[in-house]
């Protein structure tokens, strides 16, 4: 209402300009290059030379299609022109801006400048398209994979390959192609979409992983004698491998004397027995395939190679020197590797199947000073000795399992409490260690007394002690055993704290843009309490931890906080109660405190008085000019009447028509309130709410503003 009268007070001071212009000079169309679709974006067209007393039209068409109108707007003082456009994809192109005296045809209209609008239409829903056919294909064949989009224009594209950017040289625009591939092509292909606005912001969409396949068909198989002689004894390891010159995603199969070996004997490539036996000797092929859309198989076999597997000397056994197959980490072990014949002979341990580092061995025996536990399992020795530097002997001795036990950690300590009957409580003490070998023997002291001690196959254990709340009981500690070791846990006291004295409810908020308050976090405390226990409360309903605008953060004993996100969910009366955690039959409450969005965010009236006082400062001083603008045109004009004057100036105003066709405005948006600052003082007592009520019920009842 305000500006209506504001542009009719500027329009009875108005004063004409002699009109000596017949023609309209050039249009310049000017605003942003670049939109996304579905935004508002505002044009702008001046025209710098027009004649007097006419208003002009300006309308923006795209170039040379002037059937669709996208905005116009009429200029009665030369004024720049706001031409409003909902950006759509029909939006992009070169646009221009007519402009044409809109009363009088013999003035020629006149069209402006080009200016090009990108319009840009975020890339959504990548995914790949495997446009040669199949994920699965040999290589020398074509790939060819197509990234399709949902939505979205001006895109660039990248494909990677497990991870890592594909050359440039194979991309052509949306499709990835090998004409030829190699196995190096197969992985797991990805495509990533992206396109920018105003060259910062990126809008990018990745397609889900295709994975594909490029098999390489076998040739060139032959046997490789890992194990170093075709001519070996009984006992020792008999090692194949097959070899091929050329083949990925290959299966293979071994034959011994034309009969399929066991598979438990075969490792991918590999043909692996521990230890042999006479039934081992033969000729050995192996046979190399892979497939194609599980019908076409390429296979390659090798030569035959023949092993003797002869009987060896025996007798080797290990021998405990430390004692006991069963220790305690820190403790000495020492094994001896004993033979019934034998010299010239060399060691070798192994733990698990894996070879003992050689630091740890002393001729024919194995000394661990210092145990741990990753010196349990199965330990065995070899010995070997050779004749005529060709024929190798060996002996194997049975297994010897040790088992070194972790030694107990230092234990944690702590209590919750039990309400046994009325008057009658207990503290529940829990004794846990992280690491320890079971079993473990837990002691509960007070001070220094032994209050009691239990031997359990975890590595924890709980005792019950009573309890007098309010009184100081001592100090409790834990000691954990198992062996010669024992640790002790640190000392906590036994006293428990009813809750009570009065609790408060202080609370801070979070300011957004042009500092709407857009969070509060509530902070819930007691005077006193060891165990307390922290509930919620929204116009008198219990809150659960978490809800569609608020998060229950808690912080025993210290306090527990309420996190809410401002908005019309969040309005209400706010409390929290604190009980204690062993006893909910009694509870003290804060005071209620009342919040919404509107009382947080309302100005403050010293600003309102401000701007309103700005504003009828600046209408007074519209009417002064006013006034002299009137005197002075009936001193010019003489006798002539000043209202006669103006109608005849006066013509109708139009003003600028925006194409919104496609645009639905978000109704939440248009009635959303703006925020203010809020007096954080005087939200902090509960006596000064029924002020704050009043005035909330006083803006409910407020008419709305005039747009």
């Amino acid at each position: 209402m305000f500006a209506s009268v504001f542009v009719i007070a500027l329009g009875l001071c108005y004063c004409s300009r002699a009109s000596s212009q017949s023609s309209l000079g050039l249009p310049r169309l000017f605003g942003p290059s670049e939109a996304l679709v579905k935004t508002a974006i505002e044009m702008n067209c001046e025209l710098l030379t027009f004649p007097e007393d006419e208003p002009i039209l300006l309308q923006l068409f795209r170039e040379g299609n002037h059937s669709r109108l996208f905005a116009e707007y009429t200029s009665l003082e030369g004024e720049v022109a706001d031409l409003p456009v909902y950006v759509q994809p029909y939006h992009e192109g070169n646009l221009e801006c007519v402009a044409r005296a809109q009363n009088n045809s013999l003035i020629e209209p006149t069209v402006s400048n080009i200016h090009y609008l990108k319009v840009i239409e975020p890339v959504k829903g990548a995914e790949i398209e495997v446009r040669s056919g199949s994920v699965d294909l040999f290589e020398g064949n074509m790939l060819e994979l197509r990234c399709k989009l949902k939505a979205g224009n001006h895109v660039s594209y990248k494909w990677l390959l497990n991870g890592r950017l594909v050359s440039q040289s194979l991309l052509h625009d949306d499709r990835l192609l090998i004409n030829r591939t190699t196995s190096q092509d197969s992985g797991s292909y990805r495509c990533v979409a992206s396109n920018s606005f105003n060259q910062t912001d990126f809008f990018t969409s990745n397609s889900t992983e295709v994975v594909i396949t490029v098999r390489e068909p076998v040739k060139g198989a032959e046997i490789e004698v890992r194990s170093g002689s075709v001519d070996l004894f009984e006992g020792n390891m008999l090692e194949l491998r097959c070899k091929l010159k050329a083949g990925n995603h290959v299966s293979y199969k071994w034959l011994l004397n034309g009969q399929l070996v066991s598979q438990s004997l075969l490792h991918d490539d590999r043909l692996l027995i521990n230890r042999t036996t006479s039934q081992d000797s033969g000729s050995y092929r192996c046979v190399a395939s892979n497939s194609f859309n599980q019908t076409d198989f390429f296979t390659s076999n090798s030569t035959e190679v023949v092993i003797t597997v002869r009987e060896p000397v025996k007798g080797a056994e290990i021998e405990v020197r430390s004692g006991s197959v069963d220790l305690f980490e820190g403790n000495m072990l020492e094994l001896r590797c004993k033979l019934k014949a034998g010299n010239h002979v060399s060691y070798k341990w192994l733990l698990n199947g894996q070879l003992v580092s050689q630091s740890l061995l002393h001729d024919d025996r194995l000394l661990i000073n210092r145990t741990t536990s990753q010196d349990s399992g199965s330990y065995r020795c070899v010995a070997s000795n050779s004749f005529n530097q060709t024929d190798f002997f060996t002996s194997n001795s049975t297994e010897v399992v040790i088992t070194v036990r972790d030694l107990v950690s230092t234990p944690n300590i702590s209590f919750t409490v039990l309400k046994e009957d009325f008057q009658n409580y207990s503290a529940v003490v829990t004794c846990r260690s992280t690491r320890g070998t079971p079993p473990v023997t837990f002691s509960l002291y007070n001070s220094t007394e032994v209050i009691a001690s239990v031997t359990v196959e975890e590595q924890f254990a709980t005792f019950k002690v009573p309890l007098i709340l309010g009184q100081d009981l001592g100090f409790l500690q834990c000691q954990a055993r198992n062996g010669d070791n024992a640790t002790y846990s640190e000392k906590i006291p036994l006293e428990v704290v009813p809750v009570g004295g009065p609790v408060k409810m202080p609370y801070t908020y979070d300011s957004g843009e042009n500092y709407d308050v857009i969070g509060v976090t509530f902070y819930c405390k007691a005077e006193k309490g060891t165990h307390p226990r922290y509930q919620w409360f929204l116009n008198g309903t219990l809150l659960d931890d978490r809800g569609s605008f608020y998060y229950v953060d808690h912080q025993p004993p210290e306090m527990a906080m309420l996190m809410l996100s401002v908005g019309d969910s969040s309005a209400g009366t706010y409390h929290c109660e604190v009980s204690d955690s062993f006893d909910n039959t009694t509870a003290i409450s804060s005071r209620r405190l009342y919040l919404d969005k509107h009382t947080l965010n309302r100005l403050p009236v010293w600003v309102v008085a401000v701007v309103f006082g700005s504003f009828t400062f600046l209408i007074l001083l519209v009417s002064v000019c006013c006034g002299l603008g009137v005197v002075f045109r009936r001193r010019h004009y003489g006798e002539k009447s000043l209202l006669d004057f103006e109608m005849e100036r006066m013509t109708p105003v139009y003003y600028g028509k925006l194409d919104l066709s496609h645009y639905n405005e978000d109704t939440d948006v248009v009635n959303a309130a703006r925020w203010g600052e809020v007096d954080q003082a005087s939200l902090d007592s509960v006596d000064e709410w029924p002020q704050i009520e009043e005035e909330k019920k006083t803006l409910e009842d407020e008419p709305a503003e005039e747009p």
